[in-house]
């Protein structure tokens, strides 16, 4: 009596087994055929950008450089700007002051479809301070 509860036992186990497995199968398979996907974006996002303001990189360089060519404070400073993506550039440069560092990123940040601006601009008398004072005289940079 003993050894045929422990096959029904070992008989339902099995089939529960084949159960879990051929539903994972199935939904697997009908996941995949018909496409049943999460959404890669948070709830709050828009479904796409607007067309205003979709550029592509070259574009998003370009909107850059000519707003700081308009700009009369910043046109002499001779910034360079590379984009990283679009709507991401990169500015870089040395100015004469911290006040002037944070106008110029403001500004760029200000610039219709620019998203996002790494901040790559030194300070004169600040950021080369180190390098002044470990130049070797026989070695020059």
């Amino acid at each position: 009596m003993a050894l045929r509860r422990h096959d029904a036992l070992a008989d339902l186990i099995g089939w529960a087994m084949l159960g879990v497995g051929t539903g994972l199968t199935v939904g697997l398979f009908l996941g995949e055929r018909l496409e049943w996907r999460r959404p890669n974006r948070r709830p709050n996002d828009p479904p796409h950008p607007p067309a205003d303001t979709a550029r592509t990189i070259a574009q998003t360089v370009k909107a850059v450089r000519n707003a700081f060519a308009q700009h009369d404070a910043f046109h002499r400073l001779g910034l360079t700007v590379r984009a990283l993506a679009p709507g991401v550039v990169e500015v870089g440069g040395w100015v004469d002051d911290r006040t002037t560092r944070v106008r110029v990123i403001r500004f760029a940040q200000t610039v219709p479809g620019i998203r996002d601006v790494l901040a790559s601009v030194l300070v004169r008398g600040e950021d080369d301070v180190h390098l002044r004072n470990h130049m070797s005289p026989t070695n020059p940079l």
